[in-house]
């Protein structure tokens, strides 16, 4: 019970940890520079990075294929 207590609480300091961390890579113009917040590359595994990755930019080639 205790331990199960404790792992959540740890949980939600890490991701208190995140929040934080994507704040100040937003208001230092992050999302000019790169695709996805810092919290993106703890969040997912490498596999599921390039999958995202890779669907957000075919989704993007369509738009301007669009244009």
């Amino acid at each position: 019970m205790f331990g199960a207590i404790v792992n959540m609480l740890k949980r939600i300091i890490f991701r208190m940890k995140l929040q934080a961390m994507d704040e100040q890579w937003s208001m230092r113009f992050g999302y000019c520079f790169e695709m996805y917040p810092p919290s993106f590359y703890y969040l997912h595994t490498p596999e599921e990075q390039e999958a995202i990755i890779r669907r957000d930019v075919e989704a993007i080639n369509k738009m301007i294929d669009q244009l």
